[in-house]
């Protein structure tokens, strides 16, 4: 089993375009979440209707972004399982607040979208690099 990828120039510029992508808005993520958590709650207010638990959420969703990118940037295979695990924390994360708000509880709009585009992005980040670590990838000894 490949520890670690050795792609094509084109690969790496993806992989590199991935990463810097990923770990940008996991600290811009970390960032607002952050002084969102830190803030006073007149603040907080003025933010919407936005569950106080999203706000932990994604300051640790932020936190696993930035090192995901690292892991797939610097090409090990790791990177790609972090990138599965995202995917499946935001799975579950945008099931209870859609149920949430089916159930009536008060959540913005475009908080519930949003949860659905991370989604989508990090099943087509993890579908991506299990496609270059593919078992057909790997040279015969």
């Amino acid at each position: 089993m490949k520890r670690r990828l050795r792609p094509s120039r084109a690969t790496r510029f993806m992989l590199l375009l991935l990463a810097t992508a990923t770990g940008l808005f996991g600290l811009v993520t970390m960032t607002s979440n952050g002084m969102a958590l830190l803030a006073k709650p007149e603040y907080r207010a003025t933010l919407g209707d936005i569950p106080y638990r999203v706000f932990w959420f994604d300051l640790w969703a932020g936190a696993l972004y930035v090192v995901t990118a690292w892991g797939f940037g610097m090409r090990f295979r790791w990177g790609l399982y972090a990138a599965w695990l995202l995917a499946v924390l935001h799975a579950g994360g945008a099931t209870v607040l859609w149920l949430l708000h089916f159930t009536g509880t008060s959540i913005e709009m475009g908080t519930l979208i949003t949860s659905l585009l991370r989604e989508g992005y990090w099943v087509l980040v993890g579908l991506y690099l299990a496609h270059l670590w593919a078992p057909d990838q790997v040279p015969r000894q």
